[in-house]
């Protein structure tokens, strides 16, 4: 599933790895059908249950990788909504998961089209903006760290959507544009993976027209 990857793999280098406490094993979570699977997130979603939630997409993991048509029904049977609840969630630990989650569904065309009209890119914008009152810049340095690590995960998430053609619109807004500016200038562990961002935006020149 081309470079998709796990919601846990994604997180491991910034999170100790903890198996959450739920009342689902990885082995019931991989027996499941696609239908089970979207039964199981709807719970998650009503609950408002987030170890749940990340759970599930951790388990079912083993299943993905290899069977895109699990993807496919998954979104056939209304799966985006799932994507779409923690993605747009007020909380930033439910946000962060939503894109983690979104990216392992970039492969596939049918999500790329209706994370588009969800405006993801929107929701991912909202996250990298600073906690009303922080100080990026105290003198300890540490009020900014989780910030920090959400503007890099968006900078990585936009480095990957640019090899779709789908979502480069979106990704030329001013927004996303104004973004990467800033990111360049003010997130040192995001100057690889913007200017890899730009060069892939320029490739075609009509991107970028002023």
């Amino acid at each position: 599933m081309g470079g998709a990857q796990s919601v846990d793999a994604e997180n491991e280098e910034s999170e100790p790895s903890e198996r959450p406490e739920i009342d689902l094993s990885p082995e019931d979570v991989a027996k499941m059908t696609y239908g089970e699977f979207n039964a199981a997130l709807d719970s998650a979603c009503q609950e408002d249950d987030f170890a749940k939630y990340r759970a599930l997409w951790e388990y079912i993991w083993v299943v993905r990788k290899d069977n895109q048509a699990f993807d496919e029904a998954l979104l056939a049977d209304g799966g985006i909504k799932h994507l779409k609840y923690a993605f747009r969630h007020s909380d930033s630990t439910w946000r962060e998961a939503g894109v983690r989650v979104c990216r392992t569904f970039f492969h596939n065309q049918e999500a790329r089209e209706k994370l588009v009209l969800l405006d993801f890119v929107g929701s991912m914008m909202v996250l990298t903006m600073p906690k009303e009152g922080l100080d990026l810049e105290d003198d300890e340095g540490h009020d900014g760290a989780e910030e920090f690590g959400f503007q890099l995960l968006a900078a990585e998430t936009i480095l990957e959507m640019a090899d779709y053609p789908e979502f480069m619109p979106s990704l030329c807004s001013t927004s996303v544009l104004n973004f990467l500016c800033i990111a360049l200038n003010q997130v040192p562990a995001a100057v690889e993976t913007v200017t890899h961002t730009f060069v892939k935006i320029s490739s075609d020149p009509q991107n970028l027209q002023v």
